[in-house]
């Protein structure tokens, strides 16, 4: 509920191209954050909120999903650090397979740890 307003430092540090859509989830019936959804809405008018009050990752993915316009889709949680060369990363792995509708990539912990243990080599992912 209220990670909204944490958000605000991250969305900074991204790249002003970068058009970001956030789903958030209200949780709590009483709960109002329209203030904060204006603050972060206001930070540059490609970030757009949409605000559910519902819970689920498959429903939010959705709901964000829905409001994209074109182009890549980075679906991720509040809590996700970026690596600085993420963007490249993206490019690069469109680059090398052009035709894929969804790519994957690897997820680190704090301490720099793989977040599971992933393969070695790139895969084609099945349903």
């Amino acid at each position: 509920n209220e990670n909204l307003a944490s958000l605000k430092e991250k969305l900074l540090r991204l790249p002003a191209h970068i058009d970001v859509v956030i789903c958030h989830q209200i949780t709590k019936e009483q709960d109002d954050f329209e203030g904060a959804k204006n603050e972060i809405e206001a930070i540059r008018e490609n970030i757009k909120v949409v605000q559910k009050r519902e819970r689920g990752l498959s429903k939010s993915r959705n709901v964000a999903l829905s409001a994209v316009k074109s182009g890549v889709c980075l679906i991720t949680d509040d809590d996700v650090e970026f690596d600085e060369h993420l963007y490249e990363q993206i490019k690069e792995a469109y680059e090398a397979y052009p035709d894929a509708d969804v790519i994957t990539f690897q997820a680190k912990t704090p301490e720099g740890e793989f977040f599971k243990p992933y393969k070695n080599e790139s895969f084609v992912h099945t349903m």
